[in-house]
């Protein structure tokens, strides 16, 4: 009776969310802008009138990868969200006890507050170049400093943001959370756009209205590769979850499991190689941490067993590659043999083209390079862009600009790795351990990403490096301001990990 009664409960709410979340798309698409400001704003204020200002970490997380709403003028409902917050958090400074910053958090402060000045010196240098030709306008100029280089430090915000508002552990792993369940539904609508071969109607507000179709799944991004790109990153931070991760089995193989399998399958039909090499670099990175940081290079069976499934996963890529390119090239109306010839003497070709003269521009500028965005908008690659975030920045602010970014990224992975410091390393949970070797692994599939694709000012991919970030900080702050911690009763319930004899 009583399992009746919880059937027909679970059914009704499945239905009646079902109902809701109809209406609400209906609503959206004869008014976006209405819909978008009365659920932004209510959620924001609704949280923050009952001091729960976490959650809104949790819903900036959730929105990160869908595609921004243009509300007018150069407002985003994103923009406002991160300002909103941040503004909300410079207020918190007068009314609440602040965090005392560790030493990493202040270099990192220090190396973003150089980037962003670069960032500003290297915005003067375009507008210097205003009226010089054609490619310099006061239209590209706006685009530049609005929807690049303001995203890039908006981004950035994040971190703060993560790092004020989210004070209770527990709420880190609500953030992996929110973030796989999310991939789940960007997986979904990329699956449901590869299967029909196009932008599903009922959705289509969540896809680019210029997005065309052409066999590779893109979902809610702008190109397959992003879509690979964000899928990796995910899959990433949760396969090592569910192998290593001292959680509930109900979790283990009804949440992670399937969410997994979705997202592999969509990385695959995403076909992007770029996505699948970040992938298998994080994956090799889980397995370094993991064996040299909390297994202090002892072998376990788990061990073992990640080992043995990176040799199968790179043995079976590299065998299949030829039948994951005929699957690529699927609809391509020459033939496959032709569309390899494409790959190799055009795509690929082009590629290395552009980062070729991208180095060249930058031997040329070395300190403060040639300025944001002049490369493209100069055509100097014949109108292509390096595709590596690295080299962008190298070309557009420089040395001057490219050392304090690595700077940045060298202090988040030195915070995360202070967390197996023999002072610490005994103190520490094993789940929190696994927690921070997640965002070590995102981190630095996002940072590899960046070789393959210009992403730093695009929220949909670059936003889960600086959630990422703020986590590391978060994590750090605990362990380095209490010597251990309080919630030791773990945020999941374990069992350990013994050694192979």
């Amino acid at each position: 009776m009583t399992l009746k009664i919880f059937a027909s409960k679970t059914i009704s709410d499945y239905l009646f969310v079902s109902v809701l979340a109809l209406v609400a798309v209906v609503i959206f698409n004869r008014s976006p802008v209405l819909i978008t400001l009365l659920t932004v704003g209510g959620v924001i204020i609704v949280f923050l009138f009952f001091k729960k200002p976490e959650y809104s970490v949790l819903f900036l997380a959730a929105i990160l990868p869908f595609r921004d709403v243009h509300l007018f003028s150069v407002i985003y409902v994103k923009r406002i969200v991160i300002w909103g917050l941040f503004s909300y958090i410079l207020l918190r400074q007068f009314t609440l006890p602040q965090h005392h910053p560790s030493k990493n958090m202040r270099f990192f402060t220090q190396a973003t507050i150089f980037f962003i000045m670069m960032i500003c010196v290297s915005l003067l240098k375009t507008a210097s170049q205003l009226h010089t030709g054609f490619y310099m306008t006061i239209g590209t100029l706006k685009t530049t400093i609005i929807d690049h280089a303001l995203t890039v430090v908006e981004q950035i915000l994040i971190v703060y943001i993560v790092y004020d508002l989210i004070r209770s552990l527990q709420f880190v792993q609500w953030l992996f959370d929110v973030i796989i369940t999310t991939s789940a539904i960007v997986a979904v609508l990329g699956l449901w756009q590869y299967v029909i071969g196009g932008t599903p109607d009922p959705v289509s507000f969540l896809f680019s209205p210029t997005l065309q179709f052409y066999g590779r799944a893109t979902s809610v991004f702008l190109t397959p590769n992003s879509f690979g790109h964000f899928l990796a990153t995910v899959i990433g931070i949760a396969f090592p979850l569910f192998l290593f991760g001292r959680i509930s089995q109900k979790k283990r193989f009804f949440f992670l499991l399937p969410i997994l399998l979705l997202d592999s399958i969509a990385l695959f039909v995403s076909f992007s190689r770029g996505g699948m090499l970040s992938l298998f670099w994080g994956i090799i990175i889980a397995t370094l941490l993991y064996h040299v940081k909390i297994c202090q290079r002892k072998l376990t069976w788990r061990m073992f067993t990640f080992i043995l499934m990176l040799v199968i996963l790179v043995s079976l890529f590299i065998s299949q590659y030829e039948l994951f390119l005929r699957y690529r090239f699927a609809s391509y109306s020459k033939g496959f043999d032709a569309a390899v010839v494409w790959l190799n003497t055009k795509s690929d070709a082009d590629r290395k083209y552009a980062a070729i003269k991208a180095i060249e521009t930058f031997l040329h500028n070395p300190l403060l390079g040639i300025g944001y965005d002049v490369y493209t908008n100069k055509n100097i690659a014949a109108g292509l862009g390096p595709d590596n975030q690295y080299l962008e920045i190298l070309v557009n602010a420089g040395l001057l600009g490219f050392i304090p970014y690595m700077m940045m990224l060298a202090f988040v992975i030195k915070s995360g790795l202070r967390l197996w410091n023999k002072a610490y390393r005994d103190q520490i949970p094993f789940d929190i351990q696994i927690i921070m070797l997640c965002l070590l692994v995102g981190f630095n599939i996002i940072c590899f990403s960046h070789l393959f694709a210009v992403t730093l000012y695009y929220r949909t991919i670059s936003g889960n490096l600086w959630l990422f970030t703020g986590a590391i900080f978060v994590l750090e702050r605990h362990y380095l301001s209490q010597g251990s911690f309080p919630e030791r009763q773990a945020l999941f319930s374990y069992t350990e990990d013994t050694p192979m004899t």
